[in-house]
């Protein structure tokens, strides 16, 4: 695409150096204008072939950048910025005038030559600034960095690319010399550790600007290996009425340095160890640990809680409760007994308190004695026990009620409760009275006979053995009378197999 004009009536030129904060030269400006005919002007393109006259003008006029030969002059990437035509009734045979501005590259410019040499296109730059700043603390450490490009002119459409060569190769090519101090804390935070700050950019493709912008900010920064990571780590500590400590952690952990997913889950676990064998050996195993992981932000907080209240840090935690109560002629002894067990997990967790309930069956026989000394293991019968298993709380629940009562005593045979009760009618002797006539005197004769005794026989059993009702009778018939002579006069039995309860009732008469 390229313009060309054979003769000129009139031409003037201007060149003017444009300066970067007064010290370097970016390029010079040259601005030429010309008069000429406008049938001596040609333009060359390659979609349209051939144009001349006044549409060869105005396609030049449209386009941003131009080759031209116009006289003498030539110019390799111009802008037209002005074009006008005469006032003629022959306007194809006029005459025209126009304006081509050309950047051109300056040379050697001192210090900042080897910079700017690197600059794509430095003469059609309006305008470069960079801000940088650093700072850091006992325990911290950040630095911001931006820089802002404008072209004034994107000869050939190639912004994008510019402002890309000029981001890889200059700005991220040469870095400030920022962290190089030596203090025991700056050495961690170097610029070629390759640490990863947070990147902005902002590109204005109409006005031909790019604005960059790096963000760095960490704390503590220590290495895992040969990984860097930002840590920062804080503690409190609490006491409660009863004088035991709490000490609970919150630690923040970010990756500063690709794959961020990878490195923030290898440093959470190295952070999580280091706390624990700082603190195991006083406190015992954590009560509780909160992990928060940002994958993709490469960010992590951490929280740990240690204490050394054996209600809270034991693997198995016992709370039992033991009552007393009269119930008739006996003693009742109700027994709640509950446990907590810890674990990495709920299923651990609950396993243990399993183990421990398992081995540990007759607590209450070992307890009651301890807290009601007048009684002891052996006067204890069970009454009811219930057991309740809670997965998702990692605990296990048991009430178990007692009673002096020996109707409740364990024989070894299945039966929880057994009543017995004996009535005799016992056997009465007989004499016989003999009046005799006429002296008003009584002869008593002794031992002429004795009444029927009877014995009846009450047994009550609560079993889940389904033989129950054969069990009663057996216990029954057992109960004898302590005559040489008996038969049996009635027997019956009653039988609730929901609640497993029997009674039977046999009836003896005897007699001597």
């Amino acid at each position: 695409m390229s313009l060309s004009i054979t003769k000129i009536n009139s031409a003037s030129t201007s060149v003017k150096y444009n300066y970067l904060e007064s010290d370097h030269v970016l390029g010079i400006s040259v601005s030429a204008s010309y008069s000429f005919s406008i049938y001596e002007t040609q333009f060359v393109d390659g979609d349209d072939g051939l144009l001349t006259g006044i549409e060869a003008l105005k396609k030049a006029y449209s386009r941003k950048n131009i080759a031209a030969k116009i006289g003498l002059d030539e110019f390799k990437n111009g802008l037209i910025t002005n074009l006008s035509f005469d006032e003629s009734d022959r306007v194809r045979l006029g005459t025209a005038s126009i304006t081509i501005e050309e950047n051109l590259k300056a040379d050697n410019d001192g210090i900042l030559t080897e910079f700017f040499n690197n600059l794509p296109s430095q003469q059609d730059v309006e305008s470069i600034t960079e801000e940088n700043t650093f700072s850091r603390g006992e325990g911290s450490y950040s630095y911001d960095r931006s820089v802002s490009l404008k072209y004034k002119q994107d000869a050939g459409g190639e912004f994008l690319n510019k402002a890309r060569l000029f981001i890889r190769n200059i700005y991220l090519g040469s870095r400030p010399a920022y962290g190089f101090q030596i203090d025991g804390i700056s050495e961690n935070g170097r610029f070629n550790l390759n640490l990863k700050p947070k990147i902005s950019e902002s590109i204005d493709e109409l006005k031909k600007e790019i604005k960059f912008t790096e963000n760095f900010e960490s704390n503590n920064i220590r290495t895992f290996g040969t990984l860097p990571f930002s840590n920062k780590k804080t503690y409190s500590i609490a006491k409660n009425e009863q004088g035991y400590t709490t000490k609970s952690y919150s630690s923040e952990v970010a990756a500063l340095s690709e794959p961020l997913e990878l490195n923030i889950l290898s440093r959470i676990r190295f952070s999580l160890t280091e706390i624990l064998n700082e603190n195991t050996g006083a406190y015992g195993m954590p009560i509780a640990i909160e992990k928060t992981v940002k994958s993709d932000d490469g960010v992590a907080n951490l929280s740990v809680s240690f204490t050394n209240d054996p209600r809270q840090n034991s693997t198995n935690n016992i709370d039992y409760v033991a009552k007393k109560s009269s119930d008739a002629a006996f003693n009742k002894y109700d027994f709640d007994f509950k446990i907590n067990s810890r674990g990495k997990n709920h299923l651990i967790a609950f396993n243990n308190a399993l183990n421990y309930f398992s081995g540990n069956r007759n607590v209450a026989y070992e307890k009651i004695p301890i807290l009601f000394p007048e009684i002891t293991s052996g006067q204890l019968n069970e009454i009811s026990r219930n057991v309740s298993f809670s997965p998702f709380d990692k605990s296990i629940s048991e009430s178990i009620s007692f009673s002096t009562n020996p109707a409740y005593a364990n024989s070894g045979d299945g039966i929880l409760k057994r009543e017995i009760s004996v009535s005799d009618e016992l056997q009465v002797g007989r004499n016989s009275v003999v009046p005799m006539c006429g002296d008003k005197e009584l002869i008593i004769r002794n031992e002429v006979g004795k009444t029927l005794g009877a014995r009846s026989v009450s047994v009550n059993l609560v079993s889940s053995n389904p033989d129950i009702e054969l069990s009663s009778l057996q216990i029954a018939s057992g109960e004898l009378p302590q005559s040489n002579y008996f038969y049996l006069n009635s027997k019956r039995t009653s039988y609730n197999p929901l609640e497993g309860r029997c009674s039977a009732n046999i009836d003896f008469q005897f007699f001597n």
